[in-house]
């Protein structure tokens, strides 16, 4: 992992913590598409 990117892990269930995503976000330097 770098400065730049970091993770989200989401539970779908909160009361089932074995079940989740990992979203990996990387920041990008490209401007947004118009």
């Amino acid at each position: 992992m770098t400065k730049d990117e970091f993770t989200y892990r989401i539970y779908p269930n909160n009361d089932d913590k074995t079940v989740y995503f990992d979203i990996i976000h990387t920041s990008t330097t490209h401007k947004e598409p118009k």
